[in-house]
């Protein structure tokens, strides 16, 4: 499944289970919970049986709330029974990451991710992200990565939004106008 397809997939799961940590009072344990279930379907061995459709959907389930153990309270646990019901537990890596996006998003902060083709210096970093974060109106969390084939530029990612510019991303566009 495509990284995009399991956003997708995963946004109305962690959009509820956001909604149930606010009722509960709860979103530091849910987002623990939320981490823990990510670490578990996100291994590749795991992820290979999530995958195959022999398996039962239950016996996963079963398999992933034996391994989470006491991380989970009751109502964390029903939430990857409905997971594991949809056959939805390959998303959990990505109900963690769009949890903890909405998290961010109503404390007032948004996670950028830069991925430049050189390892940006902290000076160009502080003017970016001062950039980015008068553009969103509110402060953000900064996270850089180097991808050397991207060759020249940069890709900014804040949330759902991706700016590509980056050399590699206009030679695709380059080529795709040329087809």
């Amino acid at each position: 499944m495509a990284m995009d397809d399991s956003i997708t997939l995963a946004r109305p799961y962690a959009q509820a289970a956001y909604r149930q940590a606010e009722r509960e009072d709860a979103v530091d344990a849910w987002s623990e919970g939320v981490e823990l279930l990510a670490a578990v379907t996100g291994d590749p061995d795991l992820a290979r049986l999530l995958a195959d459709p022999r398996v039962p959907a239950g016996r996963v389930t079963e398999l992933v709330l034996d391994v989470c153990g006491e991380g989970l309270s009751a109502t964390m646990a029903n939430f990857v029974r409905v997971l594991g019901e949809g056959r939805r537990l390959s998303t959990g890596p990505a109900v963690a990451r769009l949890f903890e996006e909405e998290r961010s998003r109503r404390a007032g902060r948004s996670a950028v991710e830069i991925v430049s083709a050189y390892a940006l210096e902290p000076p160009h970093l502080d003017l970016l992200a001062d950039a980015i974060g008068r553009r969103l109106g509110h402060a953000i969390t900064l996270e850089a990565s180097v991808d050397e084939s991207l060759i020249g530029g940069v890709v900014i990612r804040v949330g759902d939004s991706v700016i590509d510019a980056s050399l590699a991303g206009r030679l695709r566009e380059l080529a795709h106008d040329l087809v």
